[in-house]
């Protein structure tokens, strides 16, 4: 059997090895992706990836391959994430012993709420731009059951039960189709999740989504529905106008900047000499330092130092987009805001996360302590292999964006020539980008994508 200084020193190799890899391929990746070198980051995650790539690695590379154009295999790589994560989730994860005795980031990585959903969002965004409705339909409808299969283990959820994105999705492609009742359901769904994203998040409701919905309950004879919103929402209703017979929709879906990144950062919390196998929510509840006051009554015995993940966010400069073609202009509104559902489903785990790595540290000072009492030297070596092992677990979905933003026109049917130019905070120009051959077809959606990074 080996000695507990063997074990510790071989989860010490194991987590330096799993942390470095993943934050050089990071660093490389969101590299690459900055300079547009979208084939070069494809090429470095197949690289890393091996024969089995895990879910982080196939969650990456689906999104820059959507990014490519390549959307059949985008979502070949997301459908692979998905069986994975479905596979973590049926059966018990070998690797909890030696997390608890390491760090997080040694479990296989199962994506957190808002990266799961986003999986099922670029596979509908890549199945509209293949034209295959049906399919879209499919991962969109998956957004509230991946939601539901989560919801026992988000012990402190604080909202985000729908996501409204989706369940718009969802309307615009059953409206599509003609399904009046799929798009009905799907916009007073969608209008649900966007007045909860609203109170939890500050993201106000999209009046195009107001206008949708007016519009569908007037085209499929919810006449009733259609006066009660019109009440509501008078000034949005007189603008809403049947589609004409000869004219189609362009939908631009832009993405800006990265989503909010984890980080690490180090905490010290108090233990006291009185303290005899401290319990982990006792020593939480004292608070770290620079936090924790000392009431003079307790003696210290040390810091208990431990590593935990925090959200940092990135601050894109550019913020908005605006489309022209022949002469008429829209902006763009905000659709997601994939920052403030990552950091409200983050923060959600924020207590049990720290708690558990107290207890962690806990136990591997509780070793080391036992093996300074045996030989020095060792205890020396084991709480040094401690200190390599605390890291805290920053992996995440890096190259998603900080936020989805929509821009609308209807345009005749032909070919248009379409430019977007991409706005900072202040409404300046900032980049631009021509599609020379759009064609609409009348009573159709035509979508287009664009992303800055900056």
């Amino acid at each position: 059997m080996r000695s507990p200084i063997a074990l510790l020193l071989v989860a010490t190799a194991l987590v330096a090895a799993g942390c470095s890899t993943y934050a050089n391929t990071a660093s490389q990746l969101r590299e690459r992706v900055d300079s547009g070198d979208l084939p070069g980051a494809l090429e470095l995650l197949e690289k890393r990836g091996g024969d089995d790539p895990d879910v982080l690695n196939l969650l990456e590379r689906g999104l820059l391959l959507f990014y490519e154009g390549r959307f059949q295999e985008s979502n070949t790589a997301l459908q692979r994430a998905e069986d994975k994560i479905d596979e973590l989730y049926s059966k018990n994860v070998g690797k909890e012993a030696l997390a608890f005795l390491t760090n997080d980031g040694t479990l296989p990585y199962s994506g957190y709420p808002h990266e799961q959903v986003m999986l099922h969002i670029y596979g509908a965004l890549n199945y509209m731009a293949l034209g295959e409705t049906e399919d879209a339909l499919v991962e969109v409808r998956r957004v509230s059951n991946r939601l539901a299969v989560m919801e026992d283990l988000r012990k402190d959820k604080q909202g985000y039960s729908t996501d409204g994105f989706a369940e718009w999705l969802s309307g615009i492609l059953y409206a599509d189709d003609g399904d009046a009742n799929g798009a009905l359901v799907s916009a007073r769904r969608a209008m649900g999740a966007y007045d909860e994203a609203n109170t939890m998040l500050q993201q106000p409701l999209p009046e195009a989504l107001i206008a949708d919905r007016i519009g569908w309950a007037r085209r499929f004879g919810s006449s009733a529905e259609a006066q009660s919103l019109a009440e509501t929402y008078p000034e949005i209703a007189a603008r809403v106008k049947p589609l004409p017979p000869n004219e189609g929709e362009l939908i631009l879906v832009y993405e800006s900047g990265y989503v909010s990144r984890l980080v690490e950062q180090k905490l010290s919390f108090p233990i006291f000499k009185h303290d005899d196998n401290p319990d982990p929510e006792a020593v939480y509840r004292r608070g770290h330092r620079g936090v924790y006051r000392d009431t003079g009554k307790v003696e210290l015995a040390y810091w208990l130092e431990v590593a935990t993940p925090v959200m940092q966010p990135t601050h894109p400069q550019l913020r908005s987009a605006r489309m022209t073609v022949g002469g008429q202009s829209t902006n763009s509104f905000l659709a997601q805001d994939v920052s403030a559902i990552a950091k409200l489903t983050f923060d959600e785990g924020s207590a049990s996360r720290t708690l558990r790595t107290i207890g962690r540290a806990i136990a591997k000072a509780v070793v080391t302590e036992k093996i300074k009492k045996k030989d020095s030297v060792l205890g020396f070596l084991a709480n040094v292999t401690g200190a390599l092992t605390e890291r805290a677990d920053t992996r995440s979905w890096s190259t998603l964006p900080d936020r989805i933003h929509m821009a609308r026109i209807r345009l005749p049917e032909g070919v248009h020539a379409v430019e977007v130019e991409i706005l900072d905070a202040q409404g300046r120009v900032g980049q631009t980008a021509t599609f020379e051959q759009v064609e609409i077809v009348p009573g159709e959606i035509t979508l287009l994508h664009h992303r800055s990074y900056r």
